[in-house]
């Protein structure tokens, strides 16, 4: 059984396979005693999957366990970005 690495997993997302790249994740989440960065980097890829398939609360989820993890990793970003996202307002759209 070959590995899958971080790198593929970004491939396949950066090539519009969302259910492979989720699966990939699971398998390697699945594994025992696996290093905390590796923990890390496998949830914030998993929350970019889920952010392009409009998955908000699961990417938040996943964004959050890598910040647990890895506080200065790119899931931190990542996780404020989305907060911005969900907290836009925009008054007018909602004038009649």
């Amino acid at each position: 059984m070959t590995q899958i690495t971080i790198a593929q997993i970004k491939q396949m997302l950066d090539a519009g396979k969302h259910d492979d790249a989720l699966q990939a994740c699971g398998s390697i989440l699945a594994q025992p005693d696996l290093d905390s960065q590796l923990l890390a980097d496998v949830h914030y890829m998993r929350g970019k999957v889920h952010m392009r398939c409009g998955r908000v609360r699961d990417a938040l989820n996943d964004y959050l366990a890598a910040i647990d993890l890895d506080p200065d990793g790119p899931a931190t970003q990542a996780y404020q970005a989305a907060q911005t996202i969900l907290a836009f307002y925009d008054k007018n759209r909602y004038n009649p």
